[in-house]
C-alpha cells in the first residue's frame, strides 16, 4: 500500500500592486494581479466586477452590485456564442430598470 500523498500547499498569498489598472498576469510569481480604483466603493467581487457603495444619482453615485461591469483597461472582451444578453437580463421590469449606471 503506498502512503497518502500530501494535499497541494496553497500558494502564499502576496500583496498586490495598484498599478497598471485592470488585470494584469505576473510572470515571476505565476499570478494574476487585480487592480481597480474606486473612490467611493465600499467592497469589490473580482470574479467579475461588483462594486458596492451609495446608490445617489444626484450625488453622481449609481452603485449597484447586481451589475457586472467589464474592465475598461480590458484589451478584449470574449462573449461565448451562446452568450445572450437577453437571457442574461434581468428578471424583473424594476430590476436594474431604475438604475442606469
Amino acid at each position: 500500500m503506498k502512503p497518502a500523498a500530501k494535499p497541494p500547499q496553497p500558494a502564499a498569498i502576496l500583496a498586490g500592486r495598484p498599478w497598471p489598472l485592470g488585470v494584469e498576469w505576473v510572470q515571476a510569481e505565476d499570478a494574476f494581479n487585480f487592480a481597480l480604483y474606486s473612490r467611493h466603493a465600499t467592497g469589490a467581487t473580482l470574479y467579475a466586477y461588483r462594486l458596492e457603495g451609495p446608490h445617489d444619482p444626484e450625488c453622481g453615485h449609481g452603485f449597484d452590485p447586481q451589475k457586472v461591469l467589464l474592465d475598461p483597461y480590458a484589451p478584449s472582451v470574449f462573449f461565448p456564442p451562446q452568450f445572450s444578453r437577453k437571457t442574461n437580463a434581468p428578471t424583473s421590469i424594476t430590476e436594474g430598470a431604475e438604475r442606469t449606471n
